[in-house]
C-alpha cells in the first residue's frame, strides 16, 4: 500500500515540474503589398460624403469648441460645413471650393471671402491643412510617403503594423486591425511626431467606412474629433453648394 502511495506521489511531482505546453501562435497571412493595396482601395472607394456630425476642436491655448455640423465633402478640394445652433438653425456656413473659401455669418450679416490657403482654412475650419489633404483624410484616404524600406510586424493587441521608412528620417506608421482595416496613421520626422489620424466605428457595408475620425497636428497643438450620427458616402453633391452668394442686406468682406 505504501509502495503505491510513493509511486503516485512520484508521478504527480514529475508532471507538476514539467513545463506548460505552449502551442505555436498561427499568425494570419498578410503581406506588405496586401496592406498597401488596402490603402489604394480606400482611396478609390470613397469620393464624397454628406452627414450630420459632432465636431470637437481643441487648439493650444484656446477653449475647446464643440458643435453639431452638417458636413459635405467632395474630392478633390470641396468642403461645406453648416454649424447648427441649439434649435437647428445655421449659425454659420463655411465652404471651401478649390482655390477659394467663404464664410457666411448670419448674426453679423457678413460674407467673408478669400483664397484657400492653409491659414484661411484654419480660420474658418480651425484645421491648418491644405484642403486636398483635409478632404482625403475625411474620406479615409491616407497618403503614402515615398519610401525606401517597409517593415511589417504584428501588434500585441491583434492587428498589423506597417512602417514605411522614407528619406531624411521621414517615417509613416500604419496600423491595421485583424480585418485589415486601417485604424491609425502616424507621420514622423526623425523622433518628432508630426501628424496622427485615427479611424473607428466602422459601418457594416461591403466597403466599411469610419464614422469616427480623430486628427492630431502635434506641432500646431491642434486636435479635431469628428463623429457622424448620420452619414452617406459616394453621393452626388451639386457643386453649387460649395459656393456662397452674398444675401441681400449683407456686407462682403475679405478674409485678411
Amino acid at each position: 500500500m505504501m509502495r503505491k502511495f510513493w509511486f503516485f506521489l512520484l508521478i504527480g511531482s514529475l508532471f507538476s515540474c514539467a513545463p506548460a505546453t505552449r502551442f505555436p501562435v498561427v499568425a494570419p497571412e498578410v503581406s506588405k503589398t496586401e496592406l498597401l493595396g488596402v490603402l489604394a482601395g480606400n482611396a478609390a472607394s470613397f469620393t464624397s460624403l454628406k452627414g450630420i456630425a459632432r465636431i470637437i476642436l481643441r487648439e493650444k491655448g484656446e477653449k475647446t469648441v464643440k458643435g453639431k455640423h452638417i458636413l459635405l465633402v467632395k474630392k478633390p478640394r470641396q468642403v461645406r460645413t453648416e454649424i447648427l445652433g441649439l434649435f437647428g438653425q445655421p449659425m454659420a456656413v463655411a465652404v471651401v471650393d478649390g482655390a477659394s473659401v467663404s464664410l457666411l455669418v448670419p448674426r453679423e450679416r457678413v460674407l467673408y471671402t478669400g483664397e484657400a490657403s492653409p491659414r484661411n482654412i484654419q480660420r474658418i475650419l480651425r484645421i491648418p491643412l491644405k484642403v486636398k489633404d483635409l478632404v482625403n483624410f475625411i474620406l479615409y484616404q491616407v497618403p503614402v510617403i515615398e519610401y525606401r524600406n517597409a517593415v511589417l510586424s504584428f501588434l500585441p493587441e491583434d492587428g498589423f503594423r506597417l512602417i514605411l521608412q522614407g528619406k531624411e528620417l521621414v517615417e509613416e506608421e500604419l496600423d491595421f486591425d485583424d480585418d485589415k482595416k486601417l485604424v491609425k496613421a502616424l507621420f514622423r520626422n526623425g523622433s518628432e511626431e508630426v501628424l496622427t489620424v485615427r479611424y473607428g466605428n466602422f459601418s457594416e457595408e461591403e466597403n466599411p467606412f469610419p464614422q469616427r475620425l480623430e486628427l492630431s497636428l502635434h506641432q500646431k497643438g491642434t486636435e479635431a474629433r469628428v463623429e457622424f450620427s448620420s452619414l452617406q458616402t459616394n453621393v452626388d453633391i451639386d457643386d453649387g453648394l460649395f459656393r456662397l452668394e452674398k444675401p441681400e442686406g449683407f456686407q462682403a468682406r475679405p478674409l485678411l
